[in-house]
């Protein structure tokens, strides 16, 4: 008798226990890779110069195109690396940014409000020297604030806001602070 008790004992603690593992990796079913697309178009935000006020306005337009591949935590917390094409609308310059993305999920529902974070360092691809003013070059900064809806299984389309922050080639002054121009991007993007 007291072998049927404990083969039953033991067969329910298994049972528990795998119980348990299973319910654990629902709940983390977010957990492995992650790989991010994106494209976006916005303008970097420069002095009006032909003024004496100080107006600012958007007249450096451009568009990108990024993909990051990473790795995920939880349903939570993503982090990767990755690379973005940078290009402006009205002027023949392009950068290539490598950069690092941090991703915090705020809700576990199927729309949920996100914010992230990355940093990275612009590469202009041209050999021309002297390298024309106003140039992308250097480090960059960004966070972002958006909205993603669960499309397929973990798959999520999702669309932000995006301020930066843009080091830039200026002739005009040796501050490393100056370098930096601000920008204003509108994203939309797919994870899988």
């Amino acid at each position: 008798m007291k072998k049927v008790f404990a083969a039953l004992m033991m067969a329910v603690m298994l049972g528990t226990v795998a119980f348990s593992a299973s319910a654990q990796d629902k709940k983390e079913q977010n957990k492995g890779f992650w790989f991010d697309v994106s494209a976006s178009a916005g303008g970097m935000i420069t002095r009006n110069t032909s003024t004496s006020k100080t107006k600012f306005g958007m007249n450096r337009a451009s568009y990108g195109i990024d993909a990051v591949f990473g790795y995920r935590f939880n349903n939570y917390v993503a982090l990767g690396a990755g690379a973005q094409f940078v290009g402006e609308i009205n002027r023949n310059d392009v950068s290539i940014p490598i950069i690092v993305r941090a991703r915090y999920d705020i809700l576990d529902k199927n729309v949920t409000p996100f914010i992230a974070a990355e940093v990275g360092y612009s590469v202009y691809p041209y050999s021309v020297k002297p390298r024309p003013q106003f140039s992308r070059e250097g480090l960059i900064g960004s966070g972002t604030i958006g909205v993603a809806i669960k499309a397929d299984g973990d798959h999520k389309a999702y669309l932000g806001i995006v301020g930066s922050a843009v080091q830039i080639v200026n002739a005009q002054t040796s501050s490393f602070i100056r370098k930096f121009r601000p920008e204003l991007r509108i994203k939309l993007g797919y994870e899988f």
